[in-house]
This record gives structure tokens, sequence and C-alpha cells, in this order.
């Protein structure tokens, strides 16, 4: 396997990725008045607190991405190895 999925966009997508996800309702909603909540009762804490919260979004959101960037590679490989099973699987189904 290519060492550039790790290094590659993959990385930044992930960080793109985590960003949108701050954004999303159930985050909005629900993570991020915990997350504040915690981090005012102290807040000489907040800085580190922001990198717990934000390692805990890429923990969920880089597993995610390098996954997706390793199923492209694998279909960009076996394009034509998928193309024609679907295919047979199609006519065979019409048939």
């Amino acid at each position: 396997m290519d060492s550039s999925v790790f290094l590659g966009g993959s990385v930044i997508a992930a960080v793109v990725a985590g960003t949108i996800a701050l954004f999303a309702p159930c985050c909005i909603s629900v993570m991020l008045p915990a997350y504040f909540a915690g981090s005012f009762q102290n807040r000489r804490v907040l800085t580190a607190m922001t990198f717990v919260f934000a390692a805990g979004i890429a923990t969920v959101i880089l597993p995610i991405a390098l996954g997706a960037a390793v199923l492209r590679q694998i279909f960009l490989e076996e394009h034509t190895t998928i193309y024609l099973i679907g295919g047979s699987t199609m006519i065979a189904l019409g048939v």
C-alpha cells in the first residue's frame, strides 16, 4: 500500500471533515454545550481541552477518511474487474 494514504489528501480531508462536523446539528446541540460546560469551569485548561475535543473528533473522522481513501485506491486499481462483474450481474438479473 502506498504511504501517501497517510500523508496525502486523507489527512487534509479529515481535518476539513472534523471542522465541518463541528457544525453538524448533533455536535452543536449535544457535544458543544458539554464541551463548553467543562471548559469554562477552569479557564486555564481551555486550550488543552480544546485539543482533546479536536482529538476526539479526529478519532472518528480520520479512520473514515483513511478507509475512503483505501476504497478509492482499490476501485481505481480494480476498475475493469468491478465494471465487468457489475455488468455481468446486471445482465444476469435482466435475464
